[in-house]
């Protein structure tokens, strides 16, 4: 019990000072880190940027339709799962294309597929059209965050064939899968800092949970290792609560917000609840 309240303390205290700096900025290095912040999500891309467009929107349009597709590659792979929990020979011909899936790697598969492919992306893809419009401004990079859900796709597309195999040709899946997804993910929260850095007045509050949701996956493993409970059992399974528990809880938070606003033309009713 320790362990948690210390981490959760931690983990507060630094999404209070990561509020903080995004309100007072970082001083005589501001300018600095915002330059260094463009450099490395387009310049330092080098060619590589120039294979997307940069049209307004774009970015959001590319993580919403790739998550739908996401959502139906979730559902194939969770039927084909359910399926063999009944039938487990349901698949057996593909095999002759040395294909052997079992019901629990289907489903694990599937739960990679929907969480990180589906929800994820339309979460991330919801917050890439809603938080410039908040900010007033434009997204920093459109071009990077078009070209990182290609990224993301491919990071979710090598965790779902790690469901199946976790190590192939020596190679740990897995873990290839989590180094892509984790760069893909800091090039998607440092795009959305830089984009809440140029905003035109205050930020509303939908526009804060989404920011948040994104900055407590990084700040809740700093938490857990500042803590040092990582190395404990409870540290682990609080990190996987405190990072995909706060990403999906505050995102969807944020964009329902949003939504129900925005739809409405009504102003959110409490600010404080």
């Amino acid at each position: 019990m320790d362990d948690v309240l210390t981490s959760m303390a931690v983990f507060w205290a630094l999404m209070l000072l990561t509020y903080f700096l995004m309100q007072n900025g970082l001083s005589i290095f501001n300018d600095v880190a915002k330059s260094m912040g463009m450099f490395m999500l387009e310049k330092a891309l080098g060619p590589g940027i120039d294979l997307v467009e940069g049209r307004p929107g774009s970015a959001s349009k590319a993580w919403i339709m790739q998550g739908l597709l996401w959502l139906l590659a979730a559902s194939t792979l969770t039927f084909e799962g359910l399926w063999m929990m009944h039938d487990p020979l349901a698949l057996h011909s593909l095999s002759a294309w040395g294909y052997s899936p079992t019901s629990g790697s289907l489903l694990y598969a599937g739960n990679y597929a929907v969480l990180y492919g589906g929800i994820g992306m339309l979460l991330i893809g919801a917050g890439l059209h809603i938080l410039p419009r908040l900010a007033r401004t434009e997204l920093a990079s459109e071009k990077n965050a078009t070209l990182v859900s290609f990224l993301w796709t491919i990071s979710v597309l090598v965790l779902v064939i790690g469901a199946h195999d976790s190590e192939v040709l020596g190679i740990n899946i897995i873990f290839m899968g989590t180094v892509m997804h984790v760069v893909a993910f800091l090039a998607i929260i440092t795009n959305q800092l830089l984009t809440v850095s140029k905003r035109q007045g205050p930020l509303a509050i939908p526009g804060w949970l989404i920011i948040f949701g994104l900055l407590a996956d990084p700040v809740a493993t700093a938490a857990i290792f500042v803590s040092g409970s990582i190395e404990t059992g409870v540290g682990q399974w609080l990190l996987g609560h405190m990072v995909g528990g706060t990403f999906f809880f505050a995102s969807a938070a944020g964009i329902a917000l949003y939504a129900s606003s925005s739809s409405t033309g009504n102003p959110l009713w409490s600010k404080s609840l």
